[in-house]
């Protein structure tokens, strides 16, 4: 799935953007959606199953040292 969020076209994704502070923190959230039902259908196991995917990325500042994943 990473693959398909790294190449996807913009038009087949849609993004969201979270901003939370507090106790000394400050994260940043985009979560990344796509329903593109033919790379489903080709590139996974379950294809026909599986409706849509998503990504999370966080990136966190915590008394000054920064972190990040995806999920």
């Amino acid at each position: 799935m990473t693959r398909y969020f790294e190449k996807a076209p913009l038009e087949k994704i849609k993004y969201c953007k979270n901003y939370d502070k507090g106790n000394a923190r400050i994260e940043v959230r985009k979560c990344s959606v796509s329903q593109d039902s033919q790379w489903l259908i080709l590139n996974t196991p379950n294809g026909l199953s599986i409706k849509s995917m998503a990504r999370i990325e966080s990136a966190r500042e915590i008394k000054g040292k920064c972190s990040s994943e995806v999920r």
